[in-house]
């Protein structure tokens, strides 16, 4: 939303006797310097008009007439900002064919005498607006001689005495009702703010619609009289269910306290850190009770890692060598010495039964 302040002058004839014009009626109205440069024209016709009256009535307090918007300024340059006059609480209507007004305001004797010597002669509305221009805001009037529009009417001496010849009285009754639960329509929707209350109706009568669908879909019956209201129960049953559903204890039939899962599964972990290679059993066997050569360990192993019924075939047909087992040296040192073994009948029969060159075989028992 923006904010503008603009300067307007002149007489307007059809302004009603005792009322302060702050806003005029029109779809294209620009200041002299082409502003709004946002938007196409500022925009205040009767249905923003009147929505914008019945808000400024919401307040309890006065809105302030200032001098040359220093209510504005006064944060940049530090200078006070007195009131030359204030548009009372409640007092703010939409005239047709006329414009924002106010039927009860009052001018401090300050700004009087400004008015009265010709001082002042213009008034300015700082107001909000949206993309489109259409007002949607007043933050303050001031008095100021610098117009950038000329078509409000000029300040006068007879305006100055208004509101001591008006009584307080009641603001006018404006046809708005609708616009408050409009707004909120809109908001709800995600419409924008110049949506026509044709559009906003058929925008929520397909909201609706999307609505049942979703919910027959799902299995929810919703009264098309009472569909919000149908809906918000339907929820609160889902919410009842779930919080019922949270309370109940779980079936043991079905389920197993998650104890018993830790424990079973530390047990699997032991079971399986337990187990051996059956390879690396067999072969440490076959070395043990002399099947095996110490030179044949790695072939074994893999022999048996590849094929392990085909490596206990081969041990099933090895002898079991008891000089193979026992240590050769009878636990002395072993010499460092070449020890030559003579290739007898029997190691060439031993080495030939093992598969084995008896050479190596001679060698391992030196």
């Amino acid at each position: 939303m923006k904010l503008s302040a603009l300067s307007l002058s002149l007489s307007q004839t059809g302004v009603p006797a005792n009322h302060f014009l702050i806003f005029p009626e029109g779809d294209a109205v620009k200041a002299k310097d082409g502003r709004p440069f946002d938007a196409p024209a500022w925009i205040m016709k009767k249905d923003n008009g009147m929505a914008l009256a019945a808000s400024l009535n919401q307040s309890a307090k006065d809105l302030v007439i200032d001098y040359e918007h220093q209510t504005i300024l006064s944060k940049e340059n530090g200078q006070p900002a007195p009131a030359a006059g204030w548009l009372k609480a409640g007092s703010f209507l939409y005239v047709d064919g006329v414009g924002l007004c106010s039927n009860n305001y009052e001018f401090t004797a300050k700004a009087k005498d400004y008015i009265d010597n010709g001082e002042y002669r213009f008034k300015s509305p700082v107001v909000l607006y949206n993309k489109a221009g259409v007002v949607l805001g007043l933050h303050s009037v001031a008095i100021t001689n610098d117009p950038a529009l000329s078509i409000l009417d000029e300040l006068k001496p007879a305006l100055l005495t208004a509101a001591i010849t008006i009584p307080q009285t009641k603001p006018q009754q404006q046809e708005n009702s609708m616009n408050p639960l409009l707004a909120l329509i809109l908001a709800s929707l995600g419409l924008a703010e110049t949506t026509t209350e044709e559009q906003a109706i058929a925008a929520l009568n397909q909201n609706f619609a999307d609505i049942k669908s979703k919910a027959t879909a799902k299995g929810l019956m919703l009264d098309d009289g009472k569909l919000l209201a149908s809906l918000s129960a339907e929820i609160d049953k889902v919410d009842e269910k779930f919080a019922t559903a949270q309370a109940q204890e779980p079936d043991p039939s079905k389920y197993v306290p998650i104890e018993v899962v830790t424990a079973l599964n530390e047990e699997i972990a032991k079971l399986q850190g337990n187990q051996k290679d059956p390879a690396e059993e067999l072969v440490a066997e076959a070395l043990s009770n002399g099947q095996l050569l110490p030179a044949q360990e790695s072939w074994a192993m893999l022999y048996a890692q590849k094929d392990l019924q085909g490596f206990k075939d081969y041990l099933s047909r090895q002898p079991k060598i008891a000089a193979l087992t026992q240590s050769q040296t009878a636990g002395k040192p072993v010499s460092t010495v070449p020890t030559t073994v003579a290739l007898t009948a029997d190691v060439k029969l031993v080495a030939a039964q093992l598969g084995v060159d008896a050479k190596d075989l001679a060698s391992s028992m030196a």
